[in-house]
C-alpha cells in the first residue's frame, strides 16, 4: 500500500523540517524517519497493540481523545441498540469491532504521527520528545473514558429509558 505521506506538500514539510522533526519525535526518530520517507506505508504494531497508550506516550493527546470518544460513542451506540431492539450482541462482533478499529490505527499510526508532528511543528511548540505520563493520559482518554461512558449509558438506559 502506497504511504500517504508521500503527497508533495507533506513531503516538502519533510524536507524542510527534518531537524525539527527529528528533535520532536525524540526517541527512536531513525526509525519514524523511515517510515515517514519510505514509498510503502509500514504497519505500526505498537500502535497496533498499545493504542491508546503509544499515542500518549508519543503525545498525540487529541488523537486519544478521538479515538476514546470514538469507542466510547460506538460503545453507547451497541447498548441503545440491544435495548432497542431488544438484541444480545455477540460478542463475536464487539470483538470483530475492536480488532477492525485496532487495526486501522496500526495501519494509520504512522500517518497519524506524522500529521500530529506536522500540527505541532506548525503551532511552534516547543515540548519535543516523548511523555510517560502521557501513557497514563492515554490510558485514561482511550481505556477508562469508554469505560464510564459505556457503565453510564448502560446505566440510564437500563433504569431511565424503559
Amino acid at each position: 500500500m502506497k504511504n500517504i505521506i508521500h503527497a508533495k506538500e507533506n513531503l516538502e514539510f519533510l524536507e524542510n523540517n527534518l531537524n525539527e522533526i527529528t528533535a520532536y519525535i525524540g526517541k527512536k526518530e531513525e526509525y519514524y524517519i523511515k517510515r515517514f520517507e519510505n514509498e510503502k506505508n509500514k504497519f505500526n504494531f505498537a500502535a497496533l497493540f498499545l493504542g491508546p497508550l503509544w499515542l500518549g506516550y508519543r503525545k498525540m493527546y487529541l488523537e486519544s481523545l478521538i479515538l476514546g470518544l470514538g469507542v466510547a460513542s460506538l460503545g453507547a451506540l451497541l447498548i441503545i441498540w440491544e435495548y432497542t431492539f431488544d438484541i444480545t450482541m455477540n460478542e463475536g462482533i464487539i470483538r470483530a469491532i475492536n480488532m477492525g478499529l485496532q487495526g486501522a490505527l496500526g495501519m494509520a499510526g504512522n500517518y497519524l504521527y506524522f500529521m500530529s508532528i506536522k500540527r505541532k511543528i506548525g503551532k511552534k511548540e516547543k515540548k519535543y520528545g516523548v511523555s510517560k505520563k502521557g501513557i497514563l493520559y492515554g490510558f485514561l482518554l482511550g481505556a477508562i473514558m469508554p469505560l464510564l461512558s459505556s457503565i453510564v449509558i448502560g446505566f440510564l438506559v437500563e433504569y431511565l429509558w424503559f
